[in-house]
């Protein structure tokens, strides 16, 4: 392993001819790039696909993959600058308003308490854009890239955390409900449809965590917020059986209802059967795993970037009392967070 502390992670990333690239900065861990694979450290990055893949929407971008990178840096101090000026030929909504409008009214009608909906919105671009320079100008405490070959990276900044694990010690987090940071608070906090969200969040981390943990405990409700939003939060802390691995976590834990629904088995369906692309690792687990400690993200707040085109997720959850017009207008504010600035 190589360490340099005075090189930016996202400028030394970008000059390595080695694939696979990972760029992964949280709070808790600090910056890590890495280049290349077959690394002596035991720490694997990586991820997964929301679900089984039915569409192109990801082209040679892998379904499920993790490395031990062969270079890495470390550092402190975050890289934040502007990209170039962004020049947009096309942009197109899968799906357009008037099938979402659809979607949800059949989501309404359906079995399932719960089922979030995604958009996938692709920007054609006049030239190819640079996944570190976009990254670099996102202003977040939670920053991801991955990046298996020249022409296509994912990046994001995600709020959520699905858990993160030093040796048997275990916090996760329930996430739901959405307002910019312009709204008051007591709206968010007020909101029933948005308490019901994050409640059902709550209960099924709960349920599935406590079988898993000697001990588990689940903090008072809190107001997450970030650059731009603000969220309903809960925060999980406990103790893992000695015997449980993360594999067990992953599966236990992903999807939540804030990213698929509930009840799981009849939303997903749902999902499949109404959204028209794939998620690929939108939405899905991301981070790094070893025996030590593990950490994944939920990647939400990201994008898909393929030369000169991006592709911008975000998902909403349909509830009873749902609108579509209003969760639409949820999804532009959730586009990536200030990436509108550069992009929209």
């Amino acid at each position: 392993m190589n360490e340099n502390f005075d090189n930016h992670g996202l400028e030394w990333l970008k000059a390595q001819p080695l694939y696979p690239k990972v760029y992964w900065e949280t709070p808790e861990d600090g910056i890590i790039a890495g280049a290349g694979q077959g690394g002596p450290s035991d720490l694997l990055f990586g991820g997964q696909d929301f679900m089984p893949r039915r569409h192109d929407t990801w082209g040679n971008f892998p379904s499920h993959a993790y490395f031990s990178p062969f270079k890495v840096i470390r550092e402190t101090s975050p890289t934040y600058i502007d990209p170039p000026p962004i020049s947009i030929k096309k942009r197109t909504d899968l799906p357009n308003y008037e099938t979402w409008e659809q979607s949800i009214k059949e989501v309404l009608e359906g079995p399932s308490e719960k089922v979030v909906l995604a958009r996938a919105t692709r920007l054609e671009l006049e030239n190819p854009l640079c996944p570190f320079s976009l990254l670099a100008s996102l202003k977040g405490k939670n920053r991801f890239l991955f990046q298996f070959s020249p022409d296509s990276a994912f990046i994001g900044m995600s709020p959520e955390t699905l858990y993160r694990r030093v040796g048997f010690q275990i916090e996760s987090a329930a996430i739901a409900g959405t307002r910019p940071l312009t709204v008051d608070t007591a709206e968010l906090l007020g909101s029933t449809k948005d308490q019901k969200e994050v409640a059902l969040v709550k209960e099924m981390i709960r349920t599935q965590l406590t079988p898993l943990c000697s001990t588990l405990q689940v903090g008072k409700q809190e107001v997450l917020k970030t650059p731009s939003l603000q969220h309903l939060h809960y925060p999980f802390s406990g103790m893992v059986k000695g015997e449980v691995g993360d594999q067990e976590l992953l599966e236990a834990l992903h999807p939540t209802p804030a990213v698929g629904g509930t009840p799981r088995k009849e939303a997903l369906a749902e999902i499949a059967r109404l959204e028209p692309f794939d998620r690929g690792w939108y939405a899905a687990p991301v981070g790094y795993l070893s025996k030590e400690r593990s950490h994944h993200l939920v990647a939400i707040r990201s994008a898909l970037i393929q030369e000169a085109s991006i592709t911008l997720f975000a998902g909403a959850g349909i509830v009873p009392g749902s609108h579509p017009e209003s969760e639409w207008t949820e999804l532009e504010s959730k586009i990536f967070l200030n990436l509108s600035t550069h992009l929209l």
